[in-house]
């Protein structure tokens, strides 16, 4: 099946950002990726991810620590990536091919959602925002905070001494190829998630 039932129409994509630093409505955007999942929580072969580079506007801005992370060349990532408006209305482009009915939207699966969907919202508005991304949000780092929580509650071992993505992915023993990249950090969010609701079954 294409999509969960549960999610009524609305389409589940884990979504990703890398950005110039870590203050939101200050710091931007650099790569976006939405990875539309089908009901296995697997990539969906019909409909190509989102996946763009966007152009720094303020380079005044950079926290070059997050260049140094992510591996981005600044000088060829400005040769090769668009306009934040451009990228917006190839997004709203995109979105059409999901044929979504009339307030369905995209259901997010992030890790720490929180972060990244200030980010999005900066770059796409307040109003597209809310047209086409819908509150109720699967978010990786919550459910290891939570599996902790309840293993100590328990008094078990808790199962992730750290929470960030490579530490989850490394203690489930997922390859994280194209760690911090847009869509690779997206492919092993959602192979996490699967992973989760696999042993909560």
């Amino acid at each position: 099946m294409p999509n969960l039932i549960h999610l009524n129409g609305n389409q589940l994509c884990a979504i990703d950002v890398e950005t110039t630093g870590l203050i939101p409505f200050h710091h931007e955007i650099v790569e976006v990726c939405f990875l539309p999942l089908d009901s296995n929580y697997e990539v969906r072969k019909d409909i190509p991810p989102f996946d763009v580079k966007l152009r720094v506007e303020h380079e005044d801005r950079i926290e070059w620590e997050a260049f140094r992370v992510t591996k981005i060349d600044f000088f060829k990532h400005q040769q090769v990536s668009m306009d934040k408006w451009t990228a917006g209305d190839l997004f709203e482009q995109w979105i059409t091919k999901f044929n979504l009915k009339f307030n369905k939207r995209i259901s997010p699966l992030a890790h720490n959602w929180v972060f990244d969907q200030m980010f999005i919202r900066d770059w796409l508005g307040n109003g597209v925002y809310e047209d086409h991304i819908d509150g109720r949000y699967r978010d990786t780092m919550s459910v290891s905070l939570y599996l902790n929580d309840k293993a100590d509650r328990e008094a078990e071992q808790l199962p992730f001494a750290k929470n960030n993505l490579p530490w989850l992915a490394k203690q489930l023993n997922i390859p994280h190829h194209g760690a911090h990249s847009a869509l690779g950090d997206c492919i092993v969010t959602a192979q996490i998630y699967k992973r989760f609701v696999q042993s909560m079954i």
